[in-house]
């Protein structure tokens, strides 16, 4: 979901984040063998790029596309 947000192709996605492809798509189905190091690394390339997570509340495990990003009130 959070590479979809982005827009990236699985390729796109592992050269922005620095993993593997494989590591990618073992992220995405769910596989529970990855590394803490490397979710972490996703995550911050993901956020790099402008993609917000939702770690908390109703929506939690979604995601906002930098598009959809609202300012905080001033």
């Amino acid at each position: 979901m959070a590479r979809a947000a982005l827009h990236w192709s699985l390729d796109q996605a592992a050269t922005a984040v620095g993993v593997s492809r494989r590591t990618i798509l073992r992220l995405e189905n769910s596989q529970r063998d990855i590394q803490i190091s490397k979710v972490a690394a996703i995550r911050r390339g993901y956020e790099a790029a402008g993609l917000r997570f939702i770690d908390c509340g109703y929506d939690v495990g979604g995601v906002v596309p930098p598009s959809l990003r609202v300012p905080p009130p001033a």
